[in-house]
């Protein structure tokens, strides 16, 4: 499981994580794979969709580093305001 070439482990990350399973342009990625360990870099655009990201590239390797980016942290909706007609 964890002696396979790090280029297959590259090719399968940016074809079957990247492209199939979540459309992304893999031109805006930058893989690298040393002695099974994966490092991810470039924008998912939502931080909602790093540990998806990352899980889905976790299969068969030795260990990814996360330095994915994100332009919207959709997982921060701020205080909850009450619905103007709850509590009358």
């Amino acid at each position: 499981m964890f002696n396979r070439p790090d280029e297959d482990i590259r090719r399968e990350i940016v074809d079957q994580v990247l492209v199939r399973g979540f459309m992304f342009d893999p031109s805006r990625f930058r893989i690298t794979v040393h002695d099974g360990v994966v490092v991810l870099e470039g924008p998912v655009g939502r931080l909602s969709l790093r540990p998806w990201v990352v899980r889905a590239a976790v299969e068969g390797v030795v260990r990814v580093k996360n330095r994915l980016a994100y332009d919207v942290d959709d997982l921060d909706v701020g205080p909850l305001l009450p619905y103007p007609w709850v509590g009358r």
